[in-house]
């Protein structure tokens, strides 16, 4: 299991952009690992339980949530397996864990719906009505069964070598079900919200590998490379879906949602090998817009200078020291010394008032025109493996960096 974690690609992204879900894959494993512990012919130690539960939820509450769920129907259903003094500690153990965790979702409660708020203002596609959310549990398990477990295999998780497992089975299997049910309430339904499940489909994977068969050594290794190399197992069963859906093309209707439920489908099913792509990935130097834009201004730009970007203006000022001014701060009286036009904004029109203020900005200022051998991509890489690029990005159309003239500019 340890390998299949190591080797995941979309753990490794996570890691590797040190995005905040990877606590939750770590504390998942040792969330259920001291909770095993109760079982034990011995006094349960709470205390590592109790800080494991506390840091998880405070990393990601509705990720933790979703396994203190699957671990509480667990507990319900064998205690009569644990022993009664391991049992009586329970309620002393959750009356903690909930003072250090009510108080916060208590206060953080009524922001709740101006998220969804938010995310239904910025695209049709977004469903937050009760059928969204089967929607979305569709989503997790397409995207889970692509790239972290296949689920033809699920049904071997029955062999007889495994029945000695059943305890531990039942608990990975309860955890990841209610893990992918409390995280259907999100939005979108983005992979890194079921990141903490990713651990527990790697032990059931690594069971059906090496104790599912017993065939001796090379028969799992060479079923665990193909996993790993490939995604064969994972969505070549779909491969007839898809043959049928082509045949079928165009009789979705106007439905926006199936129409681009079609176009993930058809672009996710097909062979590939996205560890392969991530090796040449880390061998070869990925150069995105944002890493020429930033090569830019090493040489162009001055740290005591303004400037506006319209997409990835956190990076730009933290790796430039530039003062970036905002869209909604735009004005007239304080022009920025720069204007990069990458993504959102490139195309200027008057459909929203920020690109009607930079038409005007740069019409009524002396504004040189640089045309940078970029491609105009909205944002550098996506830590998402459905739309990660392992190789630098290219398009037609071009980064367009707009000096005002008149100041001077040097090195940062």
């Amino acid at each position: 299991s340890a390998l299949f974690l190591a080797s995941s690609v979309p753990t490794l992204l996570y890691f590797r952009t040190a995005r905040y879900v990877g606590f939750s894959i770590l504390l998942t494993i040792f969330l259920i690992y001291f909770y095993l512990q109760i079982f034990a012919d011995k006094k349960w130690k709470t205390t590592p339980f109790i800080i494991v539960a506390i840091l998880f939820f405070h990393s990601m509450y509705v990720a933790f949530v979703g396994i203190a769920l699957g671990i509480l129907i667990h507990f319900l259903l064998n205690r009569k397996k644990i022993r009664p003094e391991n049992t009586s500690r329970v309620p002393r153990c959750a009356i903690i864990i909930a003072g250090f965790t009510l108080p916060w979702l208590i206060a953080i409660f009524p922001v709740f719906s101006h998220i969804s708020q938010f995310y239904v203002s910025t695209s049709d596609l977004v469903d937050t009505s009760f059928s969204g959310y089967f929607k979305h549990f569709s989503g997790y398990l397409f995207q889970t069964n692509n790239y972290i477990f296949p689920f033809i295999f699920l049904p071997l998780l029955f062999l007889k070598n495994l029945h000695p497992y059943k305890l531990q089975i039942q608990l990975l299997t309860i955890c990841i079900t209610t893990h992918l049910v409390v995280s259907s309430t999100h939005a979108i339904p983005l992979h890194q919200y079921v990141a903490g499940v990713f651990p527990l489909f790697y032990i059931l994977l690594a069971m059906i590998v090496t104790m599912g068969f017993r065939k001796g050594f090379w028969p799992p290794a060479l079923l665990a490379g193909i996993l790993i190399c490939t995604n064969i197992l994972h969505t070549g069963p779909l491969l007839p879906i898809k043959k049928y859906l082509q045949n079928r093309e165009g009789s979705f209707g106007t439905s926006p949602y199936l129409q681009y439920a079609s176009l993930t489908f058809m672009r996710e099913v097909q062979l590939s090998s996205v560890f392969y792509q991530h090796l040449y990935q880390i061998s070869h130097p990925y150069r995105g817009p944002l890493d020429k834009i930033l090569e830019f201004f090493k040489t162009h730009g001055n740290s005591s200078q303004t400037c506006y970007i319209d997409n990835e203006s956190e990076s730009l000022a933290f790796y430039t020291g530039m003062k970036l001014i905002k869209g909604n701060a735009l004005n007239l009286k304080s022009p920025p010394d720069w204007i990069v036009l990458r993504g959102d904004q490139r195309n200027l029109d008057a459909t929203n008032p920020v690109k009607r203020q930079l038409q005007t900005l740069i019409e009524s200022n002396p504004y040189r025109e640089i045309v940078l051998d970029a491609p105009a991509i909205r944002i550098n890489n996506s830590y998402e493996i459905q739309i990660h690029q392992f190789r630098s990005p290219e398009s037609s159309e071009r980064v367009i960096i707009y000096q005002r003239m008149g100041r001077p500019s040097s090195n940062l």
